[in-house]
């Protein structure tokens, strides 16, 4: 049964058509259960507060039209800095954000905080073809929240999930918020890619890729493909299957999607689907590139064993069931034995008389 439609959404979401109001609410519902069906595992719990004041949830400042979002402030559940997710971005614990942008982020288990540039990407939302006919946002193209919440209320959409991004001066980091339960999303790629794996960015390059992605003219199944593959020398489907979490053939076609699209090449040779960065990259970029500055990338792997070891790891996953009663086990499941043969064993374990 469909969990229940929070009020700031369905007010968000609700048509001047009268006469679709009713199937409306019915498509909203189907695609928040399918939202939550597939959302990652949560990192942290987040409290929001707009303009001075705590309020229930970032969902209820967008519904609310007095709500200015002059200044917002995130403060993030603790969640220990050395747990794999935060291998790809840094360990935020609280983000202010005023009007135009700038924010000072402070970093768990660090007292001051650092300056950065906030800005956000419309993730999963309802009607789903929303952002097609929305104009871009003023300034560098992406929304602060502001520019967002006029956009949420001027075209009625109804928001599922944000990107939170943060522009610091070497990097760009990103972080996805659940707004429905009010949670930091787990980052797909820890566990699934090493992190010897990732190359550097810019956050000027970074910000052309992000630019691209709020255009809304990709699935959002492809720009999340687009923004693996961006971190990377190069990913064969497989790789980016297991990142994914999806099959093979669909992150095949989402790879050919961004070949046909200039913005990813495929090297018959490798096996591998390769970033083009030329489209993102600024003269000062490309001079600096072809200079051969920066830090040099390790050699990848041999591609024809990587993909077999991915393989092996895909259907690992994907058969694995618990030796003692025989359930599967669900995916990335860390422990040999399913969670109830764990109990047991470890309640009969703890009961044992010492000898």
């Amino acid at each position: 049964m469909p969990g229940p439609v929070p009020s700031a959404l369905g007010s968000l979401a609700r048509s001047d058509d009268e006469g679709s109001v009713e199937e409306g609410e019915r498509l909203l519902a189907d695609l928040l259960e399918a939202y939550r069906a597939r959302l990652p595992n949560a990192v942290a719990s987040f409290r929001a507060e707009v303009d001075g004041k705590e309020v229930p949830s970032l969902l209820d400042a967008f519904a609310d039209e007095s709500v200015a979002f002059r200044q917002v402030r995130l403060v993030f559940a603790d969640s220990p800095p050395t747990t794999p997710t935060w291998e790809y971005v840094r360990p935020v614990r609280e983000v202010e954000i005023g009007p135009d942008g700038a924010a000072s982020v402070t970093l768990q288990g660090e007292l001051r905080p650092v300056r950065a540039i906030a800005r956000l990407l419309l993730r999963e939302h309802y009607p789903t073809a929303a952002l097609a006919g929305v104009p871009r946002a003023e300034g560098d193209g992406l929304p602060t929240f502001p520019a967002l919440s006029t956009i949420l209320r001027k075209h009625r959409i109804a928001p599922f999930q944000l990107a939170l991004l943060l522009y610091f001066p070497d990097e760009r980091c990103r972080y996805e918020l659940d707004l429905i339960a009010g949670h930091l999303l787990a980052d797909r790629r820890p566990g699934r890619l090493p992190i010897d794996r990732r190359v550097h960015r810019s956050a000027r390059v970074s910000h052309g890729i992000d630019l691209l992605v709020a255009r809304g003219e990709m699935a959002l199944g492809n720009a999340r493909a687009l923004e693996v593959l961006f971190d990377t020398h190069g990913l064969s489907d497989v790789e980016l299957a297991r990142v994914l979490g999806t099959s093979r053939e669909l992150a095949r076609s989402a790879l050919e999607n961004l070949v046909s699209r200039h913005l990813a090449s495929y090297d018959g040779r490798l096996r591998i689907f390769k970033p083009r960065l030329d489209a993102f990259l600024t003269a000062a970029d490309r001079r600096r590139s072809a200079e051969g500055a920066g830090p040099r990338l390790p050699p990848m792997p041999d591609p024809a064993l990587r993909t077999s070891v991915m393989e092996l790891l895909a259907a690992a996953d994907s058969r694995a069931t618990c030796p003692l009663c025989g359930d599967p086990l669900p995916p990335d499941h860390r422990n040999i034995l399913c969670d109830a043969c764990q109990a047991e064993v470890g309640g009969s374990i703890g009961e044992r008389e010492p000898e």
